[in-house]
């Protein structure tokens, strides 16, 4: 039976959720301070990233900001670690001492992708995955992709330092605190919406991306070697990407596809021994 859950107030977008004990946790950027209007007209205040506790009877508990001040609209990624949970999403590095009231959403900044962890009940301050410096005045709807198995995390992104777009991924293995230099694994045209899974059998993780109007994926395994580009196949404009499913063989895909003008949700098997140079 469903059973329908109290609200919480505040605008709310790109959702994550994930079980962590007996309750489910969701996160989301949320626009509860953006209150007021500035100059010309245009909504001031920050976005923020939320987070609250949904129990087994739809009772919400544990309100708290993950971060005061993201980057507007980009999907937010969150999985479990052996450490605890984590969350990555886009960032927005504003002057220091800039209140969340305060922050001019068409303001030039930098928008890295930055990670949190969830310890004793409280987010960590958040840590930068890596310092692309990116800096712009816009929101790309372009959010980052993790997963982790124990303490090892992969985490995935695109970026466009100096109009130059790009596909990374970073692993860790201490839950998060620390990731290694990054691999880039687009063609050099990578358009983002990415996804990433982990494998814990064979320690790659798969990532997708959409670039040149293709769904494409390919292995990284943590000692940054690559395995071809492979074509999923056409691609509509600004897809969200596949859903993975790591087997011991390989790994399962579901992503949204098209046959000249009609979409469809299309499934592949992506073999080991073909994701390998």
């Amino acid at each position: 039976m469903l059973r329908r859950s109290e609200s919480v107030t505040g605008q709310h977008s790109f959702l994550s959720v994930f079980p962590f004990g007996s309750n489910l946790e969701m996160l989301w950027l949320d626009a509860q301070v953006q209150t007021h209007i500035g100059p010309d007209h245009m909504e001031m205040g920050a976005i923020g990233l939320r987070n609250v506790e949904l129990d087994r009877e739809m009772r919400i508990s544990g309100d708290r900001w993950v971060a005061p001040i993201a980057c507007e609209c980009c999907p937010t990624s969150a999985t479990v670690t052996a450490a605890g949970p984590v969350v990555v999403y886009r960032g927005r590095t504003d002057p220091p001492g800039t209140k969340p009231s305060e922050v001019n959403p068409n303001q030039a900044t930098v928008r890295d992708i930055q990670i949190s962890t969830l310890q004793d009940g409280k987010w960590t301050a958040p840590r930068v995955v890596h310092e692309d410096n990116w800096v712009v005045n816009a929101c790309p709807d372009n959010g980052p992709a993790v997963d982790a198995k124990g303490r090892d995390v992969v985490v995935a992104w695109w970026t466009a330092t100096l109009g130059h777009p790009a596909v990374y991924v970073a692993f860790s293995s201490d839950a998060g605190a620390h990731f290694g230099d990054p691999v880039r694994v687009d063609r050099a045209k990578g358009e983002g919406q990415v996804t990433v899974a982990w494998n814990p059998v064979s320690k790659d993780a798969v990532v997708g991306w959409l670039e040149d109007h293709q769904t494409l994926a390919r292995v990284v395994s943590r000692d940054r070697e690559t395995g071809p580009v492979l074509s999923l196949g056409p691609a509509p404009a600004h897809a969200r990407l596949p859903r993975w499913v790591p087997l011991p063989s390989g790994t399962l895909a579901a992503w949204t596809g098209t046959e000249g003008e009609a979409k469809s949700v299309r499934f592949g098997y992506l073999h080991a021994s073909r994701q390998k140079h």
